[in-house]
């Protein structure tokens, strides 16, 4: 099966998310040196750039790369939570040890 051309349009969004994005972790990288912050920001970026190959891809491989896009942001959402509840919890403590 051949891979449809995608349109102009299509492909001047994508550019500009993918750009949009790394503008996004660049500017963090001024403001934080938050690790899961980073991690969060590069790899939406990442997610975006295989959304984009699924527009020029063949057949069935489109889908397989949109599985994958959809997966990493689903596990990169999972790890930054599981990173973000760890922080939160480790502050608490070092307050609640503070205090008494």
């Amino acid at each position: 099966m051949k891979a449809k051309p995608s349109t102009p349009v299509s492909s001047f969004f994508y550019n500009l998310l993918i750009f949009t994005d790394v503008f996004i972790l660049l500017y963090s990288l001024r403001y934080t040196t938050k690790y899961f912050n980073l991690f969060r920001y590069s790899s939406f970026a990442l997610a975006t750039i295989f959304l984009r190959l699924t527009l020029s891809a063949p057949a069935y491989y489109n889908v397989l790369l949109a599985v994958i896009a959809g997966l990493m942001v689903l596990l990169v959402t999972y790890i930054y939570n599981y990173l973000l509840t760890k922080t939160e919890s480790s502050k608490e403590l070092k307050t609640v040890s503070t205090t008494e």
